[in-house]
């Protein structure tokens, strides 16, 4: 399995399984979910973020391997994978495993079943998802709109020097869909990209046909 685990300053980094390049290279059709979020409770002092890096098989739905990092305790969640790995576990199953929760130790939904729902929803083709080197390429393309889906207090953070960006917060899309081109490719960001992931289905409904939301939101990615 090749797991290991290790601090690096502030950060915990740790992996398991093959990589995503590993992956490829033995021939496997590979998919890839990257997802943050908090190692307690969001409400709970002292929580931690993470992410999360899953690779699977796109044809069975079994996972190949983990890598995981951030100041969040990632260790037992790890060690999950670990034991998912081992015992040849697909998205769905680990999706639906009955984890150990309390606020001081997880979010109710763990950071890692959000993580293996995101991987079952892109296999299952209901989440479709952009990788952040093709998120970067596509920044000055005049067919491509970005759809910044923060609060304005949000936005005070990164900014994404997009060419075509509009601002149009998550409460808003709605009623706002109007002012989104439907000729165009559009692109959803938030921070974390959980509400980019219920524009993109929003918005699919609407009658958007190419619509994606930017792997794990922003708040990790340089830019």
């Amino acid at each position: 399995m090749g797991t290991s685990i290790a601090k690096v300053f502030d950060w915990n980094v740790g992996r398991t399984g093959l990589s995503e390049k590993e992956a490829r290279e033995l021939g496997y059709d590979v998919v890839t979910a990257y997802v943050p979020g908090p190692d307690k409770a969001h409400f709970f002092p002292g929580k931690k973020l993470m992410m999360i890096k899953l690779i699977g098989d796109r044809k069975t739905g079994k996972m190949l391997g983990a890598q995981m990092t951030g100041p969040g305790d990632i260790a037992r969640r790890l060690d999950v994978m670990v034991t998912a790995l081992t015992l040849g576990a697909t998205a769905h199953q680990i999706a639906n495993l009955d984890l150990a929760y309390a606020p001081p130790f997880s979010p109710a939904m763990d950071t890692l079943i959000n993580a293996a729902n995101v991987m079952k929803n892109i296999i299952d083709g209901k989440a479709k998802n952009m990788g952040y080197f093709e998120f970067k390429e596509k920044l000055d393309d005049n067919d491509v709109v970005f759809v910044d889906l923060r609060t304005s207090e949000e936005r005070k953070g990164k900014v994404v020097p997009a060419k075509n960006l509009l601002h149009i917060p998550f409460e808003e899309l709605r009623a706002r869909s109007g002012e989104i081109p439907k000729d165009k490719e559009i692109v959803v960001f938030c921070i974390l990209s959980t509400r980019a992931f219920e524009a993109q289905v929003i918005l699919n409904h609407l009658g958007f046909k190419k619509v994606s939301f930017i792997d794990a939101g922003i708040h990790f990615w340089p830019l």
